[in-house]
């Protein structure tokens, strides 16, 4: 068992990470972002994925964390690009 984050995390838009809201950790966020840079090719995200595996995990949570909240900003500006779109 690792750590754990408590906050809700990106519902699986620009991440592809499905996590609804659950706590979750980091190993299990790894191997899904793992999977989904696995399935669009993406070598880059790939790479930097296996060099935090390798770090401290208070380094990896960090450095999660601090995606996962990228993740958020994406989705809210892409649903701000959508709604603007639409309306």
């Amino acid at each position: 068992m690792g750590t754990y984050f408590k906050a809700p995390l990106c519902h699986g838009s620009f991440c592809g990470v499905q996590t609804c809201g659950w706590e979750i950790t980091v190993d299990d966020l790894l191997r899904k972002c793992r999977a989904s840079a696995l399935l669009f090719k993406d070598e880059g995200m790939t790479r930097l994925l296996f060099e935090i595996r390798k770090t401290n995990e208070s380094v990896k949570h960090y450095l999660l964390e601090n995606y996962v909240n990228e993740c958020k900003v994406m989705h809210a500006l892409a649903f701000l690009q959508w709604r603007l779109y639409f309306s």
